[in-house]
């Protein structure tokens, strides 16, 4: 059996899992007995989850009826459910790594899922390759997207973080309250860190970093590049080095950087000699 059809059935038996688990729990939900006089409470984050399963769902179909040469949804809904379970495993299971974790039947398969995700994003990611374009003196050059292409790209970013922040608000909120009452220095230094501080809401440039290092230290990509057909590449149209990948991140912190690419290349791009381009269209 080759390698994407192994891939297909093992995203199609996780993908089973998770709807039969979803429908279960909905079940209990809509059938637990209520007190006189209370009203069922449905949170409104409850909705989110259905939806991504329909994402995942049409991203698996679209990745095998295309006889696994088209990724792109199933890419975003990875690169989504990997940051989310990330999130996760920070906030509501670990508890900022400071509490021992309990290991079950069901956090093991959700751990295990999502290693073999990280490994189908990052096969998939290294499959794209850059739009070439050939000028009249035969010379090739790769396809650089203009800046409305960067604003895109950040505003789709900016609203999934937005989101993920608003799904887990809350547990954010406790989980720095327990770092600034924690005995522990560094997790009482990292709990003021992030505590409100002159009306800035700091786990928002907190989760925003660990994004970047996530999606294009790990991945090379974003929610905004995959949507808007897009790749990161060297200036030789190569997938650039881990350090290049990184040095984006951190590169995003200087003050402006989000309008930098108004002129000819972000800051982000120039410091770290990387170029955002388009994809080839088979994907």
């Amino acid at each position: 059996m080759k390698r994407n059809q192994v891939i297909a059935i093992i995203l199609v038996l996780i993908f089973l899992y998770d709807a039969v688990d979803y429908g279960v729990m909905l079940y209990h939900t809509l059938t637990e007995k209520l007190e006189p006089g209370t009203t069922r409470y449905f949170p409104w984050q409850n909705y989110i989850y259905p939806s991504t399963l329909l994402i995942e769902l049409l991203g698996i179909a679209q990745f095998i009826l295309s006889k696994y040469q088209k990724s792109a949804l199933l890419r975003l809904i990875i690169l989504y459910q990997l940051f989310s379970y990330f999130i996760y495993q920070i906030l509501l299971v670990n508890k900022g790594l400071f509490i021992k974790v309990h290991f079950d039947f069901v956090s093991l398969f959700y751990d295990l899922a999502a290693c073999f995700k990280i490994y189908v994003l990052i096969l998939l990611q290294n499959r794209l390759k850059p739009k070439l374009i050939e000028n009249t003196d035969g010379h090739t050059y790769f396809d650089q997207v203009g800046k409305w292409n960067r604003v895109l790209h950040r505003l789709i970013d900016t609203a999934m973080l937005a989101l993920l922040i608003g799904l887990y608000l809350d547990s954010f909120d406790d989980l720095i309250r327990s770092f600034i009452r924690s005995e522990n220095y560094f997790a009482s230094l990292l709990g003021s860190l992030l505590n409100y501080q002159e009306g800035v809401y700091f786990p928002f440039y907190f989760l925003s970093t660990l994004y970047y290092l996530l999606s294009e230290g790990i991945f090379n990509t974003s929610v905004g590049k995959i949507i808007m057909g897009n790749m990161i590449v060297d200036d030789e149209a190569q997938k650039p080095s881990v350090g290049q990948r990184i040095g984006r991140t951190f590169s995003r912190l200087i003050p402006f950087d989000a309008i930098s690419f108004f002129w000819p290349r972000g800051w982000h791009d120039r410091l770290t000699d990387t170029y955002v381009v388009k994809a080839a269209k088979k994907d």
